[in-house]
This record gives C-alpha cells, sequence and structure tokens, in this order.
C-alpha cells in the first residue's frame, strides 16, 4: 500500500509518495531511507524495503492526502498535488474523513507488546535547512541528496538532468567555434596574402634584393637574413617563396624540403629547436617564422605544433645527415 503524505514545516514541508510500512502505527511519523539518489529510493518504495530504526530517520507527518495499492497511480495524485489541493473525490474524502473518525482496533497477542507500543519516543531530530529543502528549493536545486521533501517526484530529475546535459553541450558548442572561428580567419588571412603576392612577385624567383643564397652555410650569412626578415614584407614575400618550393602532400615531407632549401646541415648542426644542449635557439630566429609560414601555406590545416615538431626533428637529425655527405 502506497500513501501520499505532507511533511510538517519543521522538516521542510513538501510532498513525497511512501510505503504504508514505513509510517509508524498511529500514522503521525514516517521512517525515511538513507539513499541519495531517486533510483534507490524508488526500489526501496516499490520492493516495500523493511524499516531500519538505526540508520532511517524518523519526520513528523503533517496529514494523509490518499492511500492505493497502485504505485503509479500515486506518482499521478503526487503530480496534481503539486499544482492544485483537490487531489481527492467526494468518496475519498468521505473515506478518509471516516478512517480519522473511526481509530484503528489494535490487537496484541500479550500484554509485554501492548507496553512497547506505549513506551516515549526519542525525541525528534534536529535538522538544518539544507537537510530537508521545502519543495520549491528542490525544483531549482542540482543537490543529488534526497531527502523527504526531494521524494521522488516523476519528471524533475529528468528536467534536471537534461538542463545539466544542455549546459555541457553548449559550452562545448561554443568552445568548439571559437576553434572554427579562428582557423577560418587565419586561413582567411592567408587566402588573402596568396592572392595578393601572386599579383605581385613570381614564385619561382627569388627577391632580387635578398643579401644571401640559399641554402644559408654560415653564421654570417644567417643573420644578415635575420636583419632582411624584420622587414614584413619581405618575410611575406620569401613565405610565399618557400611555399612552393617544399609544397607536398605530407607535412614531415613539406618541413624537410624547406629546411633543406633554407639552411644546410653544417649549420643547422649548431642549432635545436629551443637550444637545449649547448646549442642555438631555432626557435628565437625569424627563420623559424618564416618555416612555419611557408608549410601553412601549402597545408593550412597544420597547426603550429605538428610543424614544430617536425623542425625538432629535422634539425636533430642534421648532424647525422652532414657525417653522411661526401667531402
Amino acid at each position: 500500500m502506497y500513501c501520499l503524505i505532507e511533511f510538517k514545516e519543521k522538516d521542510g514541508g513538501g510532498l513525497a509518495v511512501v510505503s504504508d510500512t514505513w509510517l509508524t502505527p498511529r500514522k503521525k511519523q514516517v521512517y525515511w531511507p538513507p539513499y541519495k539518489d531517486n533510483g534507490q529510493f524508488r526500489k526501496a518504495l516499490t520492493k516495500g524495503e523493511e524499516v531500519n530504526s538505526e540508520t532511517w530517520k524518523l519526520y513528523d507527518i503533517h496529514r494523509t492526502f490518499y492511500e492505493c495499492d497502485d504505485y503509479a497511480k500515486a506518482c499521478i495524485k503526487l503530480k496534481k498535488a503539486q499544482v492544485t489541493s483537490d487531489i481527492q473525490s467526494d468518496e475519498n474524502e468521505e473515506v478518509i474523513q471516516k478512517r480519522r473518525r473511526i481509530p484503528r482496533k489494535l490487537s496484541y497477542s500479550d500484554s509485554e507488546e501492548e507496553d512497547s507500543c506505549k513506551l516515549p519516543r526519542p525525541p525528534p531530530i534536529k535538522l538544518g535547512k539544507t537537510s530537508t529543502p521545502a519543495l520549491v528549493n528542490l525544483l531549482s536545486s542540482t543537490s543529488p541528496e534526497v531527502t523527504p521533501s526531494s521524494s521522488y517526484i516523476a519528471s524533475s530529475q529528468a528536467s534536471t538532468d537534461t538542463s545539466r546535459d544542455t549546459t555541457l553541450d553548449r559550452a562545448a558548442y561554443e568552445t568548439l567555434l571559437k576553434y572554427v572561428l579562428k582557423v577560418k580567419e587565419q586561413n582567411q588571412q592567408i587566402l588573402s596574402l596568396l592572392q595578393k603576392k601572386s599579383t605581385d612577385v613570381p614564385v619561382s624567383m627569388v627577391p632580387s634584393d635578398l643579401p644571401i643564397n640559399f641554402p644559408l652555410n654560415l653564421e654570417e650569412d644567417l643573420r644578415s637574413l635575420e636583419n632582411y626578415l624584420n622587414n614584413k614584407e619581405n618575410l611575406n614575400v620569401l613565405i610565399l617563396y618557400f611555399s612552393q618550393k617544399g609544397a607536398s602532400n605530407e607535412l614531415i615531407t613539406t618541413v624537410n624540403r624547406t629546411l633543406k632549401h633554407l639552411i644546410s646541415n653544417a649549420l643547422a648542426s649548431q642549432y635545436s629547436y629551443f637550444g637545449k644542449r649547448q646549442k642555438r635557439a631555432f626557435h628565437e630566429l625569424k627563420l623559424n617564422e618564416l618555416v612555419i609560414g611557408s608549410v601553412k601555406l601549402s597545408c593550412p590545416a597544420c597547426s603550429d605544433k605538428t610543424i614544430e615538431d617536425a623542425i625538432k626533428v629535422w634539425l636533430k637529425h642534421a648532424p647525422y645527415r652532414l657525417k653522411l655527405t661526401p667531402m
């Protein structure tokens, strides 16, 4: 048998469907299971789990609205009670009134059981406001703890979970959108650069004012190139030129070809990407910007990180390639 009850205001108020076996003999109080989610609570309710007075809390009942042996019907009455107090027909009201007038007859097999029924109850448990919030507060709360006022209410928990999922999906969508817009903007800049430079500079020729020859062999040549690349216009022209020289369908091949045209193994052996092992730092050079810019023109979808990793490997193997080069 299931009962639709209302808790007293001191316990937070609110409505709940409970098993009649959880009520005290006089139906003035109800034992509440210590479960923290609605699934466990519903399972205990539908199976009529026995009361454990050591772990179950005791709460006062303000009134009992409805009793039936159908759990689904009790839940329907619970929903109706949330929006209106008129949840019973005239017939049901009459039955409840009769039950209130006629005390329940209890029979006991011996006087010892009768005496045990008359024992004084323990003092009521004092609960904080946060342990049994009112039903109105429950609907806006995200706490998973189950209390009398947060008893199983069909659709309320589902709507909360749906709201959480929607919030997470929206955050993920916004993050993804930011990345897409950033990539789109970069691609647009690259296309604009290509369209502008394709009409200004023949890609098959290096600028006539270039002070050095490729590939670079000496540190002095590298310093001259660095000064030349400090001019943004010069840097963009060479990016366009080497994007054609090193173009390939594979990222690593594109990086290797570009570096091979730019710098000799002898000079590259003096560098590591971050300057470790007593070598100079390649990533501090304008030449590094030239390589990354050229590769990104050939492979717009490639990230800076993947290009940098390929440069690291090429620089690391420069001493070995130098040894294999015939004198």
